[in-house]
């Protein structure tokens, strides 16, 4: 089991009543508003009401449940250890929201529709923290909502700076809003600090790669105009959902040699090229 630093429940937080919360929540807030923390913590006492719960990460550039890259969906039960195993996921191909809104929207769809496909479960959905206006985070924030049509949005704001979203559905009550105050304990992380978590979780991921080819008249490889050396690579099965990633290491016209732990070749169903490059040795990201 992956080590996780304790949580420590702020006081507004004990106000929440894990019970009231049915289908879709999704939790709002910037770059280290603690909104990760709180997910989890909310997850474990979701789970501890006995209902089936659901927690999908996101979160593309600092994962809590898989790699970099990726967001992902785990099954709760009271019993589940922390972090709960990921049953699905959806590959990005980027640590990046800018400029991947489409893949981010779509996947994020994908994800609940197969979380709720238990009309009883409890889903809740962590969201990244780009929230920047003039990079356009709050329209990603904004059209996430209007396309996932949660029950329930949880807030957390340093300054107001998700009220361009939030204050129209305060005036309606198809969603219900829920304002958390941030924890004192709440830290803010360096850039730095950003790239060495997820440069440690790509070198561990890949640690244990081994050389696979595959010959590209078999199998439907997306974006395959994005491929080159150490383009990072989402492996698919039949659904479209990721099995496992990649590295290229070698292509030519006929074939893709890719560096991946992924050790059941055939039952890969497609290939998709992400937008980043990294090297599998190190866990770099490479421009």
């Amino acid at each position: 089991m992956k080590h996780q630093e304790q949580i420590f429940p702020a006081s507004e937080w004990l106000e929440l009543d894990p019970e009231s919360l049915h289908g879709l929540t999704i939790m709002l807030g910037e770059t280290d508003s603690g909104k990760t923390s709180l997910t989890r913590w909310l997850a474990q006492a979701m789970a501890a009401t006995r209902a089936p719960t659901a927690w999908i990460d996101g979160d593309i550039g600092q994962s809590s449940l898989g790699v970099p890259s990726t967001m992902n969906l785990a099954f709760m039960d009271q019993n589940s250890p922390m972090p709960p195993k990921v049953k699905t996921s959806y590959f990005i191909g980027s640590t990046n929201a800018a400029g991947n809104f489409l893949p981010i929207v779509t996947g994020l769809k994908r994800l609940v529709e197969r979380a709720l496909s238990s009309l009883e479960r409890k889903v809740i959905l962590d969201t990244t923290g780009f929230v920047a206006m003039a990079s356009g985070g709050l329209e990603l924030k904004k059209w996430k909502i209007e396309l996932l049509q949660p029950r329930t949005v949880i807030s957390l704001q340093r300054d107001n700076e998700l009220e361009p979203v939030l204050t129209p559905l305060r005036k309606q009550t198809r969603i219900r809003i829920i304002d958390i105050a941030l924890s004192p304990r709440t830290r803010k992380k360096s850039r730095e600090q950003r790239v060495r978590n997820r440069r440690k979780k790509f070198q561990e991921y890949f640690k244990n790669a081994r050389e696979v080819n595959f010959y590209i008249p078999d199998l439907p490889v997306y974006d395959l105009h994005l491929a080159r050396r150490l383009s990072l690579m989402g492996l698919l099965d039949e659904q479209g959902f990721c099995l496992a990633l990649g590295s290229v290491l070698d292509k030519t016209d006929r074939q893709i040699k890719i560096a991946t732990p992924w050790k059941d070749q055939d039952g890969v169903a497609g290939l998709r090229v992400g937008r980043i490059r990294i090297d599998p040795s190190t866990g770099i990201e490479l421009a």
